[in-house]
């Protein structure tokens, strides 16, 4: 091979850089044929863990695990990215709040009209009054994070409810098939 000037490598690195090709840092290699690994992992169809909500009058609120899915095996680095929604139907005669989060737990953590369960939120509690009028009420909620130690997590979808109403035995009916919780994991190429 004939000597290569300065100036020429660093036309062809900026080319390069322009037509969008990846600048790699001094020493590094690049990997041959090797991409990152992804993984998708989803709720089977109707897997909503209840079929009803009960309403709170007043906080404390009572907090229910609609959905809980497994990630196997994260490594410190991994990123999840998730996605989750579900469908509630209000029959009652007044507005009926309904609130959510999305939590990432070290163990499976299920709850059912209990208190708030510790966790990492992917999604911000947040609710919406459900009224007579709407009927039917969904909500979409979205996170992701990035794995900070090696090991199995679990994500959960918690809902809630309250109304003014002093009626005991209200529910608000959860709708089975119509939603669900999935997950990608973006795996670390070592």
């Amino acid at each position: 091979m004939g000597d290569v000037s300065r100036r020429s490598m660093l036309v062809a690195a900026s080319g390069a850089v322009a037509l969008g090709v990846p600048s790699m840092a001094a020493g590094a290699h690049a990997p041959v044929g090797q991409r990152p690994r992804v993984d998708h992992y989803t709720t089977g169809p109707n897997a909503e863990l209840v079929r009803t909500i009960t309403r709170v009058k007043k906080v404390p609120y009572k907090f229910t695990t609609l959905f809980s899915l497994k990630l196997p095996d994260l490594k410190t680095g991994d990123v999840v990215q998730a996605h989750s929604q579900f469908e509630v139907t209000n029959d009652l005669e007044f507005n009926v709040m309904i609130a959510h989060a999305m939590l990432v737990h070290r163990k499976e953590t299920v709850v059912i009209h209990g208190d708030k369960p510790e966790g990492q939120h992917l999604s911000e509690f947040a609710g919406e009054n459900v009224t007579p009028d709407m009927h039917h009420g969904f909500r979409t909620l979205a996170g992701s994070f990035a794995a900070t130690t090696d090991g199995d997590a679990w994500l959960s979808v918690l809902i809630y409810s309250a109304s003014d109403s002093t009626k005991p035995g209200d529910i608000v009916k959860v709708e089975l098939g119509y939603g669900g919780l999935r997950a990608i994991v973006f795996r670390n190429a070592t």
